[in-house]
C-alpha cells in the first residue's frame, strides 16, 4: 500500500469547517543527501589547496564538515 492513504479531513467527516493547507511533509531522502553532497563538494572545492587537504578529509570523521557546510541553510 502506497501514497496518501490517510482519510478525508472535511466538514463532511468531522462535522466542522476544515481549512487545508497543502504543505509537504515528507522528502525524499535522495533529495536530502543529494544536496547536502552538493553543499560538501563546494565547500571543499573552495578550501582545497592541495591533494594533501583532500586526503586529510578523507581520513577523518567528516561529520562535522558536513554540519558546518549545511549550517547556511
Amino acid at each position: 500500500m502506497f501514497g496518501n492513504t490517510r482519510k478525508e479531513l472535511s466538514i463532511n467527516t468531522l462535522g466542522i469547517p476544515v481549512i487545508a493547507l497543502g504543505i509537504p511533509t515528507v522528502v525524499e531522502s535522495a533529495v536530502l543527501v543529494n544536496e547536502a553532497l552538493d553543499l560538501f563538494i563546494q565547500k571543499l572545492q573552495n578550501e582545497a589547496r592541495s591533494n594533501d587537504y583532500l586526503n586529510e578529509l578523507k581520513e577523518k570523521d567528516n561529520y562535522e564538515e558536513i554540519k558546518e557546510a549545511l549550517n547556511p541553510r
